[in-house]
């Protein structure tokens, strides 16, 4: 005997009422689904099949199957996407190292046309000899 409730997924033993499969055949023959939720109604149609236990087990393994099925493809597309990610960064590295030899070549001016190009003089302070910090090193200096 099947026991089915509609109003939700989880009941108590004691709220579930049973079934009568004539009932159910007369519904989905006549094709009266009425306030019942779609997945209830493809139960209604399945039960009024009266499949054996067989066809659910065969139903459950195709169903395993294709979930791995599926696993693995995906597994096999971020295999995919990550090898393509790979090639790019390879791709862009080797530009950057291509670039690092002509600016190189620029700089020694191996190239007949391009001149050598002259680094900027940096303006460099002088210490002074009263800032503090060089007070406390003469002074740990003359202590040791």
């Amino acid at each position: 005997m099947l026991i089915l409730n509609s109003r939700s997924a989880w009941q108590v033993n004691t709220d579930l009422q049973p079934l009568d499969m004539d009932e159910i055949k007369k519904e989905v023959a006549d094709n009266n689904q009425g306030k019942k939720t779609k997945a209830l109604w493809e139960a209604y149609r399945v039960a009024a099949d009266e499949h054996d236990l067989q066809w659910f087990k065969d139903m459950l393994a195709e169903h395993e199957k294709a979930l791995v099925k599926d696993m693995e493809e995906k597994a096999a597309d971020e295999v995919k996407k990550q090898s393509k990610k790979d090639k790019t960064r390879r791709k862009s590295n080797a530009v950057d190292e291509d670039d690092d030899v002509e600016m190189e070549m620029e700089d020694t001016g191996e190239e007949g046309d391009v001149p050598l190009k002259k680094a900027k003089a940096t303006k460099k302070r002088k210490k002074d000899v009263d800032s503090d910090g060089e007070t406390e090193k003469v002074t740990q200096s003359s202590l040791s």
